[in-house]
């Protein structure tokens, strides 16, 4: 193979790189969103449960 083919193998292997690096990125950030989210929910549910049970949860300490 000739140099004008390395140098055009090299400039491919290059754009691969640069598209997992920029894949892995976003990536990333959609991964922070969802825990984010997810986070989100668990406490929204919480809040529910203990909106929900709140007699069963605070009996004792209401009793006294």
């Amino acid at each position: 193979m000739n140099d004008a083919g390395l140098n055009r193998v090299d400039a491919w292997a290059e754009v691969g790189r640069a598209r997992k690096h920029e894949s892995a990125e976003l990536h990333v950030r959609g991964q922070a969103t969802y825990t984010d989210d997810i986070a989100e929910l668990k406490g929204i549910s919480l809040e529910q449960k203990f909106r929900d049970q709140a007699r069963s949860w605070f009996s004792k300490y209401l009793r006294k």
